[in-house]
């Protein structure tokens, strides 16, 4: 599910949300790389909102904007950037499923029951800090200059020691 989840969010932020106007200004103009960069974090935040993982939404803004600028210059085909790009989100997909069965694990090790402590020197546990559930709203700006909602994501809370924490 993750899989197709970036997959669809890369083929949503590339074609429809991108648009002809940003396809166009991230290949020239005055603020080409402007254009380029807000494309890429465009990609990354989606990347970002699909993994509940800002660390690999920054790695995909970095990895679009090299992909997408090499393409702008030549040195990559169209076929061959879509290709990176896919790649991309292999790389993702598999940290991510890294990182649950490193949660996975952890999970299991506490759960082993532990050795009979006299009371007396049982240390009294510390409450974990935890932080809400965030909504994340995408907009996009129409040709009349008005903003669409055009979808969200409810970023679950996580308390310290979670695998996002």
């Amino acid at each position: 599910m993750l899989a197709l989840m970036l997959i669809g969010a890369h083929w949503l932020c590339d074609y429809p949300l991108q648009g002809q106007f940003l396809s166009d200004a991230k290949a020239k103009g005055p603020l080409r790389v402007y254009h380029l960069i807000a494309h890429a974090g465009i990609q990354g935040a989606a990347v970002a909102v699909v993994t509940a993982n800002v660390w690999l939404g920054l790695a995909e803004l970095v990895a679009h904007t090299i992909i997408d600028e090499l393409k702008v210059r030549g040195r990559t085909t169209f076929a061959q950037d879509q290709a990176l790009h896919i790649v991309c989100k292999a790389l993702w997909l598999t940290i991510m499923l890294g990182l649950l069965s490193t949660h996975a694990l952890a999970k299991q090790e506490q759960a082993k029951p532990e050795r009979p402590v006299p009371t007396a020197e049982r240390q009294i546990p510390v409450a974990p800090k935890c932080r809400p559930p965030v909504r994340i709203n995408f907009w996009v700006m129409d040709g009349n200059g008005e903003l669409k909602l055009v979808g969200s994501r409810l970023i679950e809370g996580f308390c310290e020691g979670d695998i996002h924490g």
